[in-house]
């Protein structure tokens, strides 16, 4: 399961945390999983372990497609 946890009180810069499976303290195992958080805040994004490798999957297309409209900008400013 991912989930998300936003309580923003400051932003400076972003951190990925990796959470080994576990025992919970009722008895039940809790998934690992890969938390995003967002350096001095309470908030991250909490994904499991499936859904952290499709967002890597999908980041480098996403970040060519950034890349592609700054080149785009700067050659059409120039």
């Amino acid at each position: 399961m991912s989930y998300f946890s936003i309580h923003v009180s400051g932003l400076d810069g972003i951190a990925a945390e990796y959470r080994p499976e576990r025992e919970s303290e009722l008895g039940f195992t809790v998934p690992a999983a890969v938390d995003v958080v967002l350096c001095e805040s309470s908030s991250y994004l909490h994904l499991s372990i499936e859904d952290a490798r499709m967002l890597a999957e999908q980041l480098p297309a996403v970040l060519a497609e950034h890349d592609a409209a700054v080149a785009a900008s700067a050659v059409k400013a120039a």
